[in-house]
């Protein structure tokens, strides 16, 4: 499994486990009032979503239901509702998409059975549009022997499903990752490059960045030969891309992966990170753009995960993880703007 897909495996694992009725709408809302950052922990014995202050503080449990854990949960750009993953009644296939309120009311399922047999109501990875009206994601196709991942887009109520990509007809969409939405309505991610080959011809691993349009067509690629980068994310103006860039030993065994900041135009590129993590990616930018909130595990989802504050002066990383280190997980999953 590449590492790109690798990095959700815990949270996936943790939904697979569940299976309960999670059709019926929560009205409840959250335990408190959530704060700008979200992360995800175990601290409560499941997958519960958490918040916290950008210096690490004021950390406030949102949820709590142990037959409802949660994955990945994204503030919509007016910071009116929150995208997450939480868990469907097929196991296989990974978790569901879920819209709440900003308070945590008003819950429903966003991924729904559009074409049986074909996929299930799975989806991950949620990215919304900048009008905060669409929300893409990647869904785990059947059969899921086959390791196909496709994206579609859809709107907030759940209406206008559509598929993106077509894995079948077009390789490099085998393993797209959307990580961002552009102003200019393109899906802005990372792909595997099928056209990069070693000295001896044969397919070699090499990951560039990429545009794509609803349609599924490619707009834009950007990369450098025998480069690996992936997680890419658009500063809030949009001046500005921060990435990471994945370095292997040449027995392929050691892996360190460091955060790249550029414009736009693949201008002024320089290395932002000098990790003493092996994994490190970046989740978010403040809304001022000055800073990102960045990801880092030694591996991911072994217990060693920490959230850090990454200045983009080069003044150097914070670590403002709010969990201990025999927590089992601690993953950042958004800021609001």
């Amino acid at each position: 499994m590449p590492l790109f897909f690798a990095r959700v495996l815990v949270p996936l694992v943790l939904l697979s486990l569940v299976s309960c009725d999670t059709t019926a709408p929560d009205t409840e809302g959250f335990l408190a009032e959530p704060g700008p950052i979200l992360f995800v922990s175990d601290a409560s014995g499941t997958s519960q979503l958490y918040s916290m202050q950008p210096d690490g503080s004021d950390v406030r449990q949102l949820t709590d239901d142990p037959e409802f854990p949660v994955g990945r949960a994204v503030w919509s750009p007016d910071g009116t509702k929150i995208v997450f993953e939480g868990p469907q009644e097929a196991r296989r296939y990974g978790p569901a998409l879920y819209v709440v309120n900003a308070d945590g009311t008003g819950r429903y399922r966003l991924t729904r059975t559009a074409t049986p047999g074909v996929h299930l109501a799975n989806g991950a990875h949620p990215v919304w549009s900048p009008d905060s009206r669409r929300i893409a994601f990647r869904r785990l196709m059947i059969p899921e022997a086959l390791g196909l991942y496709e994206t579609y887009a859809v709107d907030v109520d759940g209406t206008n499903e559509q598929r993106v990509t077509n894995s079948l007809v077009d390789a490099l969409s085998l393993h797209t990752q959307v990580s961002d939405w552009t102003s200019e309505n393109l899906l802005f991610g990372s792909a595997f490059d099928y056209a990069y080959r070693d000295s001896l011809g044969r397919l070699a691993e090499n990951r560039k960045l990429v545009a794509l349009d609803l349609n599924g067509i490619y707009q834009w690629a950007w990369g450098e030969d025998k480069e690996i980068v992936g997680s890419p994310i658009l500063s809030p103006d949009e001046s500005k891309i921060a990435f990471n860039v994945r370095h292997k030993s040449s027995d392929g065994g050691f892996v360190q992966e460091e955060i790249h900041v550029m414009d736009m135009d693949g201008s002024n590129r320089r290395q932002l990170t000098r990790s003493e993590h092996r994994y490190v990616w970046p989740i978010a930018w403040s809304p001022d753009g000055t800073r990102l909130l960045v990801q880092a595990g030694t591996p991911p989802g072994q217990g060693f995960e920490r959230i850090l504050m990454v200045p983009l002066n080069g003044s150097g990383a914070v670590d403002i993880t709010p969990c201990p280190v025999e927590t089992a997980y601690c993953f950042p999953t958004s800021w609001r703007r």
